[in-house]
């Protein structure tokens, strides 16, 4: 019945994708980083997020990064803050220029700069939103970039203070992400089995909820992503 409920709520997006290789691999698996080409509409990040990405491709920035060691001394320069706290707004996606000239922001912003850094550099890069567990155990919605260099795919950590731990390869840190869309240098999108993952999750604690055995409010799945 999930993998039923699945399939019905991605037809209603419009991601006409092979679902069952999908769901079928993450059961065969549990693999929460295996994914599929899939038009994702924007929405689907989050509520903020414009209707084409190219928009934060658009413009030059004004900033000197040579490397991703550069990105990421930068990037520690800037502050994370709410959208709450900055823009009055549950979830407010910045371009990349507005970011470079405020230094503030959440978690999306930062990775979207990064992201668009990268890029520019020739990397194979992909923005990506889901969920991180931090080792404190609370889990939260997220925003990372991976990226390869030298043939292997790593991690840069976008809010990461510590320019020396910010990049991390993708084998060392994947456990602590559970990715759920992305989208790469070139605008193709990409769903992750950490969606399916968390989409079953939802049925089942939707289920136990209305059973009198899960305590506390559901979030709509409607609000899958993603104000970190």
């Amino acid at each position: 019945m999930a993998i039923a409920k699945l399939r019905t709520l991605i037809t209603r997006r419009g991601l006409v994708i092979p679902v069952s290789r999908l769901v079928f691999r993450y059961y065969d698996e549990r693999d929460d980083w295996y994914s599929v080409d899939a038009p994702v509409p924007e929405e689907f990040y989050g509520s903020g997020c414009p209707k084409d990405f190219q928009w934060f491709l658009d413009g030059t920035l004004e900033t000197a990064i040579a490397s991703p060691e550069d990105l990421c001394q930068w990037l520690a320069t800037c502050s994370y803050t709410r959208d709450a706290d900055l823009f009055q707004s549950p979830d407010f996606w910045q371009h990349p220029r507005t970011f470079e000239q405020l230094r503030r922001g959440d978690c999306e912003d930062h990775a979207l700069f990064a992201w668009r850094i990268l890029r520019g550099l020739g990397y194979s890069t992909e923005f990506v939103v889901g969920f991180d567990r931090p080792d404190d155990g609370q889990v939260g919605r997220h925003a990372w970039v991976l990226f390869t260099i030298d043939g292997r795919r790593v991690l840069l950590e976008p809010v990461c203070k510590d320019p020396t731990v910010a990049i991390r390869p993708l084998e060392e840190v994947r456990a602590g992400y559970v990715p759920h869309a992305s989208v790469d240098e070139g605008l193709r999108r990409r769903l992750y089995g950490g969606y399916v993952r968390w989409y079953l999750d939802w049925e089942h604690r939707k289920k136990a909820k209305l059973a009198g055995l899960a305590p506390g409010p559901m979030k709509s799945r409607d609000t899958l992503l993603h104000q970190c």
